[in-house]
């Protein structure tokens, strides 16, 4: 039973929010992730369905099913498990959708127009073929099920729900469950049951059952109207199985004629007759319609408002992959209308138990500004001309490309990034390009142009407006990441490998890929819609533009990266140098390098040849407990040891060195990596695990890896049918056609798991002592660091040792036991720094300036050290000179290195909204005090305190003392840059002048409360000896000078390079930069 009032945190890890709907199986709660913050919506078993052992297993297929499917429009399940505050019912969490079903949509619309028809089922297609390509069919669609959401950014997805509880009839044949939708008894899920289903002939309930399910729905949009005329349960099933079927355009006359062929092969009551695949079906249902397939654009409005963007001419379009696209503006040029769109009318909210419509944080946040902005921009952009059309190259500004997305209304809050852009261009593979088909060219084309957007969104590429005759996509915005540039590769490489898997067919104009990628920094823009949603507006720079350039440059189905790019991923991929190569635009010559394959390093360390790793400094004493703790493992005493640090403070270094110190002794070392972007996916780490420890190879087919377990698990004595269904649920391997799925608890599989992975340890251990290292345990799910807890307790009897690496804040799940033991790496000192910057001179020293600014921006973490120092290397500003370095001029400000600003942006936008407030706080310098940044900043106190104490909790700054005396230091100089240097020129303009109005406002302030003492007491008058005892010239009372100081003074004093000299002491290292 529940409990009567639900408890606020449920498993340790869900906050409670209210309460969403319930449905027939459980209630749905929204909930947030107490450590994420990521808000999710729970359900929770009903009490009456957990005695019902059918449908708690239906409620557990619930959650694995979705995950075998992967597809985007298919909601999806997060987390699983029994909650014991809930008295072990059992709960699932899924994500959060917003907006309605499309029942309440086709009630809310009476008919839905064609296009968008189209545009539905061209989506729904999507997870339904893969859905079948697995072997499972839903088996319970109707327009309930399909969901319209809108997502944070406005765009229209289509989600197909309640997989794996679907089925309505039950092992007899009996309908369990219905739903009355009409006065009198019409039920509603048997309205899209097909006959064997109905019939209860579940051997032939196949993928045909959700084509008869989708040729009625789509009878019901289009008319508004249910097709069938029975009241009763009864006159139903005599419909369903006996009745000749009408042409619907009979009962509707608005329905054209093509169409009644459509619908009766869908609903042909032999399931052999109907379609092969749905994506036939739909395809079908398009010329039916006289709809052509979906195009590369977006839906025109909204849909949960209904208002359209702020563009004029043509209607947007969608496309059949809507969810990887970005709003652009079409000609205004008369055209026809859209072939496929997605929903356009205004949605009324629904209450349903997977909607919930809560405002997000940005909007709660920034309404008014949103608003401010945009009426100021819209004023700028009439005064503009409009952008110039497509044509064969793109528009330049200076040396540098704008690429536009739309014409809505551009934010004044831009920002400078660095982003890693990929272009690619298709090219016919035959001399005769001439002579082919134009249709049939264009329509290989987008089916290439299509798999090549899957790529991207794979890789969370987004794709920009396209650069002449070439595709672009760029990566690190609107969310950088740490390896965006390895990611960007590839991207690069996968477009080359699909464009090759499509040229092994004949059948259709072959087509050739040439790419080019480059990391460089641009501006960005951002625009609001009237959903008060952002999405990327433009960007501008020469970086587009450069890997336009190198994907002409190529030759056919290559990938050529810049220098810039190579010195960010040349660890991970093996890379041929070209060169210094000439291109157009650009005065001076580029490095050039031609990837050709993946080195197979799984991090920065260990792409690294020995003789390329910087010698690590300052580690002896860690590096001595490592190998005392590996004594012992060599004992048979296990040892867990976790290395804990900031990023780029040296775990990685370490663990390489002690694992070149093991060469020597015989032992086998196995890793596996938690990943920031598989976080929410259960017992990812553990999969990669597994793939080791069973010696699972990229190469094996997926019955060779089931051959691999099989075998693996019968050696270990565990019965097949009990453990087969956990490992293939584990990696995503086909194994319910012989192993049905296990009736066991959650609990249960993940206690049975950890059963068979400590015997496969224990198994290996036997031979010769193990490593097994998890990397950035930060990122661990919960269930992955369960079943650590569980191996830790058990370790001391194996000759193993478990290795781990995490961030600071990193709880671990087990306790303090003997043979538990942490490292902590704290920074360099400086003369660890100068040890450190002579191993990669090679001995020479730095000018003592250099070395200060040195110490200074790197704060002794040995990753930013090394970086900076090759930076200056790199940079010309040095000349060797007598065996040591000298300047070659005068000394600028260091830049951030290109290597680190994708890891250093990453860590900026992972704070959310407190984001701004960071780079708020860096213009005002690495120290500022509450009060200061109070008085300049645009958000109320609240607001600011609580984002203030976001950015102390994520280690970006310092506090000392309490507010409003509290000072905030920044704890890394290039956090501080980064933020900084992201702001474009006029936004920091803008807060400079705020803060000077605020500084003499003060000074003003208290120029006029000391005069005021002054002429009450005689003791602080001019007349009298100052209380410093100096020599200073006295100032009569009657001095005629007004009693404030002038603002150019203010100005000067702030614009001083030392800032204790400014006559205003209230910002004690206030950037140096002109107002």
């Amino acid at each position: 039973m529940l409990p009567e009032k639900i408890p606020e945190l449920i498993a340790s890890r869900y906050r409670v929010v209210h309460p969403i709907g319930e449905g027939n199986m459980g209630t749905v709660y929204l909930v947030e992730h107490v450590y994420t913050g990521e808000e999710l919506a729970m359900k929770v078993l009903q009490a009456h369905v957990g005695t019902n052992a059918k449908l708690v297993k239906r409620f557990k297929r619930e959650a694995w099913l979705p995950a075998r499917i992967r597809s985007d429009h298919v909601v999806r399940v997060i987390d699983a498990d029994v909650a014991a505050e809930l008295g072990n019912a059992p709960f699932l969490v899924m994500e959060l959708l917003r907006g309605s079903d499309l029942e309440a949509y086709v009630q809310r619309m009476q008919k839905v127009p064609a296009a968008e028809v189209v545009g539905i089922y061209w989506q729904v297609a999507d997870a339904l073929s893969k859905a079948h390509a697995l072997g499972i069919v839903h088996r319970d669609l109707k327009p309930e099920n399909i969901f319209l959401h809108e997502h944070y950014d406005g765009r229209v997805i289509v989600k197909v729900l309640d997989f794996g509880i679907s089925k309505m009839a039950g092992d007899d044949g009996n309908i369990e469950e219905a739903r009355l939708t009409r006065t009198g008894a019409v039920l509603g899920t048997p309205l899209y049951m097909p006959p064997e289903q109905a019939t209860g002939d579940t051997p032939r309930v196949g993928p045909p059952a959700d084509m008869w399910a989708l040729g009625l729905i789509a009878f019901r949009l289009l008319t508004g109207q249910v097709y069938w005329k029975a009241h009763t349960m009864a006159e139903l099933l005599v419909e369903i199985l006996t009745r000749p079927m009408e042409a619907p355009s009979v009962r509707d006359e608005s329905l054209p004629t093509s169409f009644d062929a459509w619908f009766l092969r869908s609903c042909d009551r032999d399931p052999k007759k109907r379609f092969p695949t749905v994506w036939d079906q739909v395809k079908a249902l398009a010329e039916s319609l006289g709809i052509g397939p979906p195009e590369k654009t977006e839906a025109q409005r909204t849909m949960l408002t209904g208002q359209a963007p702020k563009v004029e001419g043509d209607p947007i379009r969608m496309t059949e992959h809507a969810e990887t696209l970005r709003p652009q503006a079409l000609p205004k040029t008369p055209s026809n209308p859209p072939p496929a769109t997605m929903p356009s009318g205004a949605l009324a909210r629904s209450e349903r138990e997977r909607t919930h419509t809560r405002p997000s944080s940005r909007s709660r946040h920034n309404m008014k500004k949103v608003a401010e902005a945009e009426a100021k921009a819209e004023a700028e952009a009439k005064a503009q001309p409009t952008a110039a059309a497509k044509g064969s190259e793109p528009m330049q500004v200076g040396i540098g490309t704008v690429l536009r997305a739309g014409t809505d209304t551009l934010m004044p809050e831009g920002e400078r990034r660095q982003l890693t852009i990929v272009s690619y261009e298709l090219l016919p593979s035959t001399e005769n390009a001439s002579k082919l088909d134009p249709q049939k060219l264009r329509e290989s084309m987008k089916e290439y142009e299509d798999a090549f957007a899957q790529v991207m969104k794979g890789y969370k590429g987004q794709p920009a407006q396209p650069l002449g005759e070439g595709q672009i996509a760029y990566f690190g915005y609107p969310i950088a990441r740490e390896d965006d540039a390895r990611r960007a590769v590839s991207a690069a490489l996968e477009l080359v490998e699909t464009a090759q898997k499509l040229n092994s067919r004949h059948d259709k104009p072959l087509l050739d890929v040439r790419v080019g990628v480059h990391t460089g920094l641009v501006l960005t823009w951002e625009i609001v819609d009237d959903a008060a949603t952002s999405k990327p507006a433009a960007i501008a720079g020469a970086t587009p533009t450069m890997a336009w350039r190198l994907a002409n440059l190529g030759r056919r189905n290559t990938v050529l990266i810049s220098g810039t790019t190579y010195r960010l991923v040349r660890n991970y991929y093996q890379c041929a140098s070209l060169g210094l190569r000439t291109l157009k635009g650009y005065a001076q010559p580029v490095e050039t390098y031609q990837v050709s394959d993946e080195s197979g390093a799984k991090s920065r360390i260990e792409g690294m040849t020995t003789g390329r790793l910087t010698p690590m400094v300052g580690r002896d004493l860690e590096l001595g407990l490592m190998l005392d703790r590996w004594a012992r493992v060599e004992e048979g005493s296990g040892q867990l040891l976790l290395i804990s640090g900031e990023a780029g403070i040296g775990k990685s270094r370490l663990t390489r060195v002690f694992r070149d110190r093991l060469e020597a002794s015989p032992h086998t070392w196995v890793e596996t990596r938690c990943l920031q972007d598989q976080r929410d996916r259960s017992l990812f780490p553990i999969a990669g695990l597994v793939n080791q420890l069973f010696v699972l190879v990229p190469r094996d087919s997926p019955e060779e890896k089931i051959s691999k377990i099989e075998r693996a698990l019968t050696h270990y004595g565990y019965p097949l049918p009990e453990v087969m269904p956990i490992f293939g649920a584990l990696l995503g391997l086909p194994v319910w056609h012989r192993y049905p799925p296990t009736a066991m608890s959650t609990e249960d599989q993940r206690t049975k798991l950890q059963e068979v992975l400590f015997s496969a340890i224990d198994s290996l251990a036997r031979r010769r002592p193990l490593v097994i290292m998890f990397a950035d345990l930060h990122w661990a799910d919960p269930a992955t660091l369960a079943i650590l807890g569980d191996i830790v307790h058990d370790l001391p009897t194996v000759s193993v040792m478990l290795l781990g690496t995490a961030r600071p804040g990193f709880v671990p799940p087990w306790p303090a036991r003997s043979h538990v033991s942490t490292v902590t790496l704290s920074r360099l000192t400086p003369k660890r720094v100068k040890m450190m910057v002579e191993e990669i001179t090679k001995g020479k020293e730095l000018p003592s300036e250099v070395f200060d600014q040195l110490v200074e921006k790197t704060d002794g973490v040995p990753l930013f050290v090394e970086e900076v120092t090759k930076m200056l290397l790199e940079s010309g500003l040095l000349e060797e000179r007598g065996g040591r370095f000298e300047l070659t001029g005068p000394l600028p400000a260091f830049a951030i290195p290109a290597t680190l600003r994708d890891s250093l942006m990453a860590r900026l936008d992972r704070l959310g909204s407190a984001k701004r407030v960071a780079q708020l706080g860096a213009i005002l310098g690495r120290e500022f005090t509450y009060d200061l940044i109070e008085a300049v900043s645009p958000i109320d106190p609240a607001t600011l305190q609580r984002e203030l104490d976001r950015l102390v909790e994520a280690d970006v700054l310092y506090q000392r003392g309490r507010i409003p005396r509290a000072t905030y230091t920044f704890k890394y100089v290039l956090v501080q840059d980064t933020a900084y240097e992201s702001l474009l020129h006029n936004t920091r303009q803008a807060y400079h002048r705020k803060i000077a109005q605020v500084l003499l406002q003060r000074s003003m302030a208290a120029s006029q409360l000391g005069d005021a003492k002054g002429n009450r007491d005689p003791s602080a008058s001019g007349n009298q000896p100052s209380q410093a005892g100096s020599g200073e010239k006295k100032v009569p009372s009657d001095d005629p000078r007004p009693p404030q100081k002038d603002v150019k003074e203010v100005l000067r004093g702030l614009m001083k390079d030392k800032p204790e000299e400014s006559p205003l002491g209230n910002v004690k290292d206030l950037k140096k930069r002109p107002f």
